[in-house]
């Protein structure tokens, strides 16, 4: 189903949606101005690394859409957010935070965010979030195609525990005849949890699930956020900056945005 039409009879806006992207690591955010200014319909008009920087160009730029990191070097995104609220009732603003937590989706609701998103959603899913809100909806209780209302990223939900514990032996480079030690399994047993999980959790290749899972334990230790058990990493092969598949690696682009934190 198309973005179109879940948006009804509501006319598609002609004019270009001004977008501010405010994130303080240079990495991620080039990739996010360079995604965003891809589509002929969003056209970022600024940009700032800091929470002063942000406060400071807001008047001037008067975005119809603001992307806000949840943590800043002087600040935090729901200040920002009730700093626009204040200030700039237009721009809607949307938290992209390193973890999905209750505390900050209820944190950014309560200061006028129209929504979260999580660090590791594809970055077709950012723009299309930013037409969302840009018409006015939030992702709270709705939200376009693969965006998951209030911005949680639900890739493990659907695995089994046994398959978690499976996935984050994968992140730290066990083959699966080491898993299948490991667990008291049989290999086949360990081949078809890795075909089944890979499929729930829509991963391409095994490096894609370990890169992924290595940037979501270095996410936990960046922003403070404890993941839970069997997510949990033991630093391996993977998350060595030598083999160029750490979480700021060039295979961290698979399935999401540069960098990451």
């Amino acid at each position: 189903m198309s973005l179109d039409h879940l948006l009804g009879s509501e006319p598609r806006a002609t004019a270009i949606i001004r977008v501010v992207v405010v994130d303080d690591h240079e990495l991620v955010r080039v990739g996010m101005v360079r995604t965003i200014d891809a589509e002929a319909d969003l056209s970022v008009v600024g940009e700032a690394g800091t929470a002063a920087q942000a406060l400071a160009s807001f008047p001037m730029l008067a975005p119809d859409v603001a992307v806000i990191d949840e943590r800043l070097p002087d600040g935090h995104g729901v200040g920002i957010c009730r700093f626009l609220r204040r200030t700039s009732p237009d721009t809607r603003s949307i938290i992209f935070s390193g973890l999905s937590s209750p505390a900050t989706r209820m944190g950014a609701r309560a200061a006028g965010a129209y929504g979260c998103l999580f660090k590791t959603v594809p970055v077709t899913r950012l723009v299309d979030a930013i037409r969302w809100v840009a018409a006015g909806r939030t992702l709270w209780d709705d939200g376009p195609p693969g965006v998951v209302p209030g911005g949680s990223d639900d890739r493990l939900a659907r695995l089994s525990s046994t398959e978690h514990r499976v996935l984050a032996m994968l992140a730290e480079a066990k083959t699966n005849v080491q898993i299948a030690e490991a667990l008291g399994l049989a290999e086949q047993t360990v081949k078809n949890l890795v075909s089944s999980l890979m499929a729930k959790a829509g991963f391409h290749s095994r490096s894609e699930a370990a890169v992924y899972m290595v940037r979501l334990n270095r996410i936990a230790a960046d922003t403070g956020h404890r993941l839970p058990r069997e997510h949990a990493v033991v630093r391996g092969p993977l998350g060595s900056p030598a083999s160029g598949l750490d979480a700021g690696g060039p295979a961290a682009l698979d399935g999401g945005l540069p960098g990451g934190d």
